[in-house]
């Protein structure tokens, strides 16, 4: 619309599904995150039913499905991760990005909320002292070696840590600024995925997802993993690592049916 305003009395069921293709197509977006827009389209309009700017019976959701699909959580594979860890953008956005990303990594998988808001007096010589952007939590955090290197390379430059959020805006709402800093960030990500022949799309929240797979597959511990991505129970740590794995799956019948434990070659007495 570039700009212009919306009437509500153009958005029907038929728009509505014009706009869901469009965002699954030219937008690039996966179906979740069309649902997502399409959901606040839909607060807007029972807003507009609640006021009685509109009648009830003039809302375009009544009847109407918002399809999100089931959500795949993708992972960096062991080749990939090592592709991402060792890139060398040659832009100033994507260095900065992949930056951005490396940190969230190296920061036990943090959200990207949390780590475009770090600031810098969050930074203590061996830790980070924070509050979770999404459940409210004081969290400390270990420094390792390879975090504190980004960290050295952008300490002191302004209030936050990242340069990001330090940049002049016209958006006044926190929340707004951090997702046009996400969206700014995963525009340079995607591209960068895609010059490294990744097979998924390479995105701030693929830090979080690779970190998790990766913890497992080192440690095995889901409990820590759950506990060090504060998650609110292991049910939600579960659905990160619930994809399939073909390396754990192998392992195990090549486990159970290996020649010496083979039932078939077993004679078995059974008392009578």
């Amino acid at each position: 619309l570039n700009g212009k305003d919306l009437p509500i009395a153009s958005i029907t069921q038929g728009w509505l599904d014009t706009y869901r293709h469009w965002l699954e197509g030219a937008g690039h977006y996966k179906s979740g995150t069309a649902a997502r827009h399409l959901s606040f389209i839909r607060t807007s309009i029972l807003h507009a039913v609640a006021s009685k700017a509109i009648q009830v019976q003039d809302n375009p959701f009544l009847g109407y499905r918002i399809k999100s699909g089931k959500v795949i959580k993708t992972k960096l594979t062991i080749a990939e991760l090592a592709k991402v860890l060792t890139a060398k953008p040659t832009t100033e956005a994507a260095i900065i990005a992949l930056d951005t990303w490396h940190l969230q990594y190296f920061l036990a998988g943090m959200r990207i909320s949390d780590v475009l808001q770090i600031k810098n007096k969050d930074v203590t010589g061996t830790h980070l002292i924070y509050v979770a952007d999404k459940t409210g939590k004081p969290l400390k955090l270990p420094i390792v070696g390879q975090a504190k290197t980004i960290i050295d390379k952008y300490r002191d430059t302004g209030e936050y840590l990242l340069p990001w959020l330090n940049r002049p805006t016209k958006l006044s709402d926190p929340t707004r600024r951090v997702e046009s800093a996400t969206s700014s960030i995963n525009k340079q990500l995607v591209a960068i995925g895609k010059s490294l022949d990744l097979e998924v799309r390479l995105t701030t929240h693929q830090a979080r997802h690779s970190f998790a797979e990766h913890a497992r597959r080192t440690t095995g511990d889901i409990y820590a993993i759950s506990k060090t991505l504060n998650h609110a129970n292991l049910s939600v740590t579960e659905s990160y690592l619930s994809s399939s794995d073909d390396a754990t799956v192998e392992k195990l019948l090549t486990q159970i049916f290996a020649p010496n434990t083979d039932l078939t070659q077993t004679s078995v007495n059974i008392d009578a």
